[in-house]
């Protein structure tokens, strides 16, 4: 059983969660006494009680150990009807046997008869529910409960199954996914998943605290998951794989505005770490490229130019909105803001982890910002904001540049999902709209795109990353792509879910035919990816790779085609 006291510690809102490098374990859970969970060899969290810690603020705490927030990248319900031929072919006869891929998110409907095999047991290894306090949590781990796949067998014989495993996905997009990548063969032999056989992990994730979304202007309505928690949820499907010698593909449909929209984040290095022989993880980018909520600036255009407005379009949005601009080192920005009646705050002289909290008279509105410097290896130049209570009207943030030696800049909004009411950039731009972690250097991200007219999805997320890294690596199928609903019904959904879904189905089966039938011992993350990306179709009126379709649209058969001796 978990440590009470640290159980309060990670629940409560009483205590503030931070990501930490586990060299600061030492002063923290052993000289201090703080409730601390390890995650991997970059990484590990710790709770601290407020009433001990000063207010966090952007001034005071380091950017990169709060928490960052997660959004669903739902998608829409669609009733188009799509051929979906990941889900229809028969290739070779793989079915994703002796892989296990593993669901981050809303949790899974595990009674469905989708996720067992054809004599009723469930296909299903383990389950983490971290919003269930009342039973045994996973080794090493000191929230939430999980459910093993005896414990899941045995709630499906019983008459009550709920009184043995009570998780369950009340929102359905947990259970969307999986079915979309892994569902069993329907009886009728209409649906069925990409890889029908293979074996299912599920984490459901508790939602994030409230003063993370206060910290962050999060509506208080959304569904917002902390980084810490998707960590620790990749560290159980990791070691839950490992102890049934399985290789592993993470399935992703969360994602993030909060960052540089590259590399660097704690739960990017993670997946960085993990993503090594037979694990991969499959993101797709998000759905933001047509919410206008990137803004890109560009001092080169015009070198005389002394500084560039960033206007946002605010509309019936009481909780605010939070906001990024990076920029690349050694360049500086500075910062003036100008309210919709015309009240200023002055330009602010720039100072490293220096910032102010000013108050707009007229419009009984405050912006908290700090001058950051953040990175790994070079600090790249941050300014981080935060606009609380803003009257309607068009805000402008007036971006001053100094000592340029790049003089490029880009500006991000949160996630649709995180605001109320309408908040835009009036000169909006579409590229970079990849939402994190798609971003990090291992991932296998995919956008989304229409098969039945060969067109984008206008809402999938485009990349590349802030440092050109090529992201997406190809799109897949993201619209009227076909899973199961909680009452077992077929639903169709339109967005990066469904694309991500198809494509951690389809690592299955390479996995499968290279690991589990020996075709190919070398199989691994990077592998997997050249192979995927060499199967690709292409158009040959594009250029590849571009922002939108990465290298192509993902062809399985093709795919294996090429895995034949030249």
């Amino acid at each position: 059983m978990p440590d009470s006291n640290c159980l309060e510690a990670i629940l409560s809102n009483d205590y503030y969660d931070f990501l930490i490098a586990p060299e600061y374990f030492q002063q923290y859970a052993y000289e201090a006494g703080y409730c601390t969970q390890p995650i991997g060899r970059i990484a590990g969290a710790v709770y601290i009680p407020r009433e001990v810690y000063p207010i966090i603020s952007m001034q005071n705490t380091l950017y990169s150990s709060i928490p960052k927030l997660y959004g669903i990248a739902e998608g829409t319900i669609s009733d188009q009807i799509r051929s979906i031929p990941q889900q229809q072919e028969d290739i070779m006869g793989l079915t994703g046997q002796g892989i296990l891929i593993g669901f981050i998110g809303t949790g899974i409907h595990y009674e469905s008869d989708y996720f067992r095999t054809s004599d009723g047991r469930t296909r299903i290894l383990g389950i983490w529910d971290q919003t269930i306090q009342e039973g045994t949590p996973p080794a090493n781990i000191q929230y939430g409960t999980e459910y093993t796949e005896e414990m899941i067998n045995q709630a499906l014989q019983s008459d009550d199954p709920s009184s043995i495993v009570p998780s369950t996905d009340t929102h359905g997009h947990g259970t969307y996914m999986a079915s979309a990548a892994a569902a069993s063969e329907s009886p009728s032999g209409d649906f069925r998943g990409v890889a029908p056989a293979a074996s299912i992990g599920v984490v459901k994730l508790k939602e994030a605290k409230p003063y993370l979304k206060e910290y962050y202007a999060i509506k208080r309505d959304a569904i917002a998951y902390q980084e810490n928690d998707i960590m620790l949820a990749i560290r159980y499907l990791f070691e839950l794989a490992n102890n049934q010698k399985m290789p592993l593909v993470l399935c992703f449909g969360i994602g993030t505005n909060i960052g540089n929209h590259n590399t660097g984040s704690f739960l990017s290095n993670y997946i960085d770490e993990i993503s090594v022989g037979n694990h991969c993880a499959v993101f797709g980018t998000g759905n933001e490229a047509d919410r206008r909520h990137h803004f890109s600036g560009n001092f080169n255009l015009d070198p005389e130019q002394e500084y560039i407005d960033v206007e946002v379009r605010v509309e019936n949005n009481p909780t605010g909105f939070w906001m990024e601009l990076w920029g690349t080192a050694p360049d500086i920005y500075t910062l003036e803001v100008l309210s919709p009646t015309g009240e200023t705050m002055q330009r602010v002289p720039y100072r490293i982890g220096t910032g102010a909290d000013y108050n707009f008279v007229f419009e009984k509105s405050t912006l908290s910002f700090a001058y950051q410097v953040i990175g790994n290896n070079i600090g790249n130049p941050a300014i981080i904001m935060r606009l609380t209570n803003p009257s309607n009207g068009i805000w402008t943030f007036r971006i001053y540049g100094t000592n340029l030696t790049y003089g490029q800049f880009h500006v991000w909004l949160p996630l649709s999902e995180f605001i109320e009411g309408s908040t835009y950039f009036l000169a909006s731009n579409p590229e970079m709209t990849l939402t994190e972690p798609s971003t990090s250097i291992r991932s296998i991200a995919v956008s989304a795109y229409d098969s039945g007219n060969n067109s984008i999805l206008l809402e999938s997320g485009r990349g590349f990353t802030f440092t050109g890294l090529i992201k997406p690596y190809f799109a897949a199928p993201g619209v009227a792509v076909p899973g199961i609903d909680l009452d077992n019904t077929l639903i169709r959904r339109t967005g990066t879910s469904g694309s991500s879904a198809l494509t951690a189905g389809a690592c299955a089966l390479l996995f499968e035919w290279g690991l589990v039938q020996g075709n190919d011992m070398t199989m691994g993350v990077i592998r997997l990816s050249t192979i995927l990306i060499r199967g690709a179709d292409r158009n040959y009126n594009r250029v590849y790779p571009n922002r939108e379709w990465g290298y192509g649209t993902l062809n399985l058969s093709n795919t294996f085609n090429n895995l034949r001796p030249i």
